[in-house]
């Protein structure tokens, strides 16, 4: 007696982890493989667009942000000055003509040099305005009242704005300045006697020949190297009657714009700031040439290529754009107006960040991917080796030999599942069809010797009934195979169930070999039920059915793709057909999984979706139900062998579904016909005649 669990323990053991587990891991290997370095480009690229995108968005919040800070100085200065403005014409309409003669006197004196100022005497200069009036001013009851209007002005408002800015005054064009600078109170007594501020830049910037708009200006910026201070001066012109009335003023000290600008920035990135003109306010690597020439360095005067690269792009920008690609350099500018003196405040992000970033994600990405490859095709081939290969090597083993005469065989008995029980009935199995062998073996012998004159047909004829019935008992054996077969690939979808559950915490990869593992273990048990109907002897077992209850019931247990459309058009009423209904059902599920496949597959011509008509119908001949649907279509060739067991036209199945189908027709005594056109769609239709 054979023992094929020891026979069989290297030879179809390493036959089978061969052929099942170590090809099976291998192909899998390489095409997870390629998907994962497939996906890992494609997230690489997407990486890139969203944290470019993200990053740039930040920037632009960034860079706005800084330049309505940074401009906040100027547009108090601006809002400050409208104010001012509003409240010395105020004053200059309801002020008469009075004379403030005395109170003139009392403020200021004429010195030597012919010039008049505030007189030395009890003047604190941190507290109070000082007066400043030309010598060639010819002082007079006008002028006297708008030096007094303006001492009133400073005085209010240039302590109340000390804490923000450097100084307070107030202009004319016949060189008076009415200001408040305690920083510099003996200003009005220091100033020379030559002085004419219409010359002066914080004066003449207001003029209209420089301002014809008439609105504030700001000069340009000027470094004091003792005082190690950068200053900005901000003019509002005063219009009265038609003509130029005064100049309000202001001086802006930007130490602390300067040092925020080249010391607080993204990491990896620089700031600077530019002047419409192409003058360079602040600049990280620049700071020291910029105070020698004491804040007049000019782009165009420099042999910088990149910083004329930026000046370029800034002053040539489409409408407001706001980030810019400085290919030349691989960076991104990122670029805001300061509200005021017409400044850019610019931020350089060099491109290599955004790439970095990208190129560490998708590193992540693939080293997670290789790493779940690894775990998820040992886990599998452990599952497959111990559970499935080595079980099925043992059985096959047994059928060969079976097949090859040898019966007396043993197999093991320690499994307590579906595998073990298929080995104790398979061998029981091959006991009964040795005793039936030596039974025939033993009517043959006795024929023999009775019958000596039987012609060579008779034995023959013995020998195809002994071969029938070796085939007929096979054909049981393999229906009780594959029967048994079902629990283990049962077993399988019930794990893969299980591993579906956790499915969100693992990658797309990961997600994909499971929805694999299930849709090929669902094709085999697929392809178990088509062996099955076909090999299946025997008679249907008819009942009265209520068709059109039973084949809804049957449509609502199928999985038809969400894809499809399904129109039931239900004709026949309460009829009572005699029909088989399992049989019956498998013929339904054949034709609806075939129409499914054809809607849902590659080969379609037809733009519109997916749908299928399930239509049924009564007449004196029994019961009829159709199913059209607008698929690929068939071929005349195609359907000229569409009902030849093993025909088919797909890369899967055994190619028994059609003529399944035309075998449960047939055992019904009906009929099936089926109409198709290439690229349109098919329509199969069943006809139960009434009797069945």
């Amino acid at each position: 007696m054979l023992d094929v669990s020891k026979t069989n323990k290297v030879g179809s053991r390493q036959k089978a982890q061969a052929s099942i587990v170590t090809d099976t891991m291998r192909k899998l290997g390489l095409r997870v493989s390629l998907v994962i370095i497939v996906v890992t480009a494609i997230t690489y690229f997407h990486v890139i667009n969203v944290i470019e995108h993200q990053t740039l968005e930040q920037l632009d919040k960034y860079t706005s942000e800084r330049a309505k800070n940074d401009s906040s100085i100027f547009q108090f200065v601006k809002d400050g000055h409208a104010n001012v403005k509003t409240e010395l014409l105020a004053r200059l309409k309801s002020a008469g003509h009075s004379d403030p003669k005395s109170r003139f006197e009392n403020e200021v004196q004429k010195f030597q040099d012919g010039v008049t100022r505030t007189r030395k005497s009890g003047f604190d200069g941190k507290l109070e305005s000082f007066i400043y009036v030309g010598k060639q001013v010819h002082i007079d009851a006008d002028i006297r009242r708008k030096v007094m209007l303006f001492l009133d002005i400073c005085n209010r408002y240039g302590p109340a704005w000390n804490h923000r800015l450097e100084d307070f005054y107030i202009t004319t064009p016949d060189n008076i300045l009415v200001g408040y600078w305690p920083s510099f109170p003996d200003w009005a007594h220091a100033a020379p006697a030559d002085l004419y501020m219409p010359d002066e830049e914080y004066v003449y910037v207001a003029d209209p020949k420089h301002d014809p708009e008439r609105k504030t200006v700001w000069t340009g910026l000027y470094y004091d190297p003792p005082s190690d201070i950068w200053l900005i001066s901000t003019e509002t012109p005063v219009d009265y009657q038609g003509k130029p009335f005064a100049t309000i003023g202001s001086d802006i000290t930007l130490n602390r714009l300067m040092d925020r600008t080249i010391n607080n920035h993204l990491k990896g990135t620089y700031n600077m700031i530019l002047r419409k003109d192409g003058r360079v306010i602040a600049h990280p690597a620049l700071m020291e040439e910029i105070k020698k020439k004491k804040g007049h360095y000019q782009i165009s005067e420099s042999s910088d290529a990149h910083l004329q690269s930026v000046y370029q792009l800034v002053n040539h920008r489409t409408g407001n754009a706001t980030m810019l690609r400085n290919k030349a350099f691989k960076e991104v500018l990122a670029v805001h107006d300061l509200e005021g003196p017409g400044w850019y405040f610019i931020t350089v992000y060099p491109e290599s960040l955004i790439s970095a970033t990208a190129a560490s994600t998708a590193r992540i990405v693939l080293i997670l991917g290789a790493l779940s490859l690894l775990l998820e095709l040992f886990i599998l081939y452990w599952v497959l080796r111990n559970n499935v290969s080595l079980p099925l090597a043992t059985l096959a083993t047994a059928v060969n030999r079976v097949a090859e005469g040898d019966l007396d065989i043993r197999l093991p008995h320690s499994r307590r599942d579906e595998l073990g029980r298929i080995s104790e009935a398979f061998e029981s199995m091959a006991g009964k069809i040795e005793a039936r062998t030596q039974d025939l073996i033993k009517s043959q012998n006795e024929l023999e010797l009775q019958v000596e004159q039987r012609t060579q047909a008779l034995k023959d004829a013995q020998d195809s009934l002994i071969k029938k019935e070796r085939l007929a008992t096979l054909g049981q054996l393999t229906a009780t195979v594959s029967h048994e077969l079902r629990n283990p690939l049962a077993a399988i979808l019930s794990s893969i169930y299980i591993l579906k559950s956790d499915v969100d915490h693992h990658s797309d990869t990961y997600k994909r070999a499971v929805e694999r593992i299930q849709r090929n273990t669902r094709r085999c048990d697929h392809i178990i039920d088509e062996l099955l109907d076909f090999t299946r002897a025997g008679n249907p077992e008819p009942e009265n059915i209520q068709p059109e209850d039973w084949l809804n019931a049957t449509i609502e247990e199928l999985d038809i793709s969400e894809e499809i459309t399904v129109e039931k058009l239900f004709e026949a009423g309460n009829a009572t057909i005699r029909f088989d209904p399992n049989r019956m059902r498998r013929a339904v599920v054949n034709i609806i999984t075939n129409a499914s496949q054809a809607m849902l597959g590659q080969d379609r011509t037809d733009a519109a979706p997916p749908h299928l008509k399930i239509r049924t119908w009564r007449d004196d001949s029994g019961f009829h139900v159709s199913f059209t649907d607008n698929g690929c279509g068939m071929s005349a060739d195609v359907q000229q062998h569409m009902f030849e067991p093993l025909y088919s036209t797909k890369g899967f199945g055994v190619g028994l579904g059609m003529s399944a189908i035309r075998q449960i027709m047939d055992q019904h005594h009906g009929s099936i016909e089926v109409t198709s056109e290439i690229g349109r769609g098919t329509t199969v239709t069943l006809n139960i005649p009434q009797t069945g």
